[in-house]
């Protein structure tokens, strides 16, 4: 049984910890603030008899977000990142990619496959040269006709250059990984504005199964 948060006469005060949490900045402007406050999320609703029982103790549940769990809402700039534009602001490459699209007349469904990179690459400026993302990233599409464009907009494959802009330069302002890394526009501007950003090998297929 769990309690409502609202409710609970349980002291929240051990929840308050320094250097856990931090209120997402908007601009260079903004100072590095911490949540002067219960370190819990505000989407909770309710609080689970376990950790009830630490609060009345006046310590800190085991699995509370103050104890380093806390990331935080994802905003829109990271929860909207398709597989591959997730690859491009990664800092750390430690593996490669073989993507098989295997496309129906009703359904497309996706495989993927990751091998160990030999030597894991730190990057200090993102995203990557478009050529790089070919020795990391490999895409096989099967089906009865070439894909389409429309075939590619449902695929996990799509890279858009706007929205990796935005993903890096929300990273760089709140997160402490991020905020010496530079964002390469001159490596931007070679990704497409709406599409795949490698060259996808078609193999015809007139059955897809396994």
């Amino acid at each position: 049984m769990n309690l409502d948060v609202p409710d609970t006469s349980s002291n929240l005060e051990p929840l308050i910890r320094e250097g856990v949490s931090q209120i997402e900045r908007k601009s260079n402007h903004d100072e590095i603030r911490e949540i002067i406050r219960p370190v819990i999320d505000d989407d909770c609703k309710y609080l689970c008899k376990t950790c009830n029982k630490s609060l009345e103790k006046g310590k800190i549940p085991v699995n509370a977000l103050c104890n380093g769990f806390w990331l935080g809402k994802i905003p829109d700039e990271l929860a909207c990142l398709t597989y591959v534009e997730q690859l491009l602001i990664s800092r750390v490459r430690h593996n490669r990619c073989i993507i098989k699209v295997a496309s129906g007349r009703y359904k497309m469904h996706a495989n993927a496959i990751t091998f160990h990179n030999p030597v894991t690459k730190i990057y200090d400026t993102l995203p990557p040269p478009l050529e790089e993302l070919d020795e990391v990233l490999a895409v096989m599409f099967t089906g009865p006709c070439q894909p389409t464009k429309k075939d590619l907009q449902c695929t996990p494959l799509l890279v858009r250059q706007k929205q990796i802009s935005k993903a890096l330069e929300w990273l760089k302002l709140n997160h402490s990984d991020y905020f010496d890394i530079g964002i390469s526009q001159e490596n931007l501007s070679q990704y497409p504005l709406s599409d795949a950003p490698v060259v996808i090998d078609y193999r015809q297929s007139i059955i897809n199964k396994e």
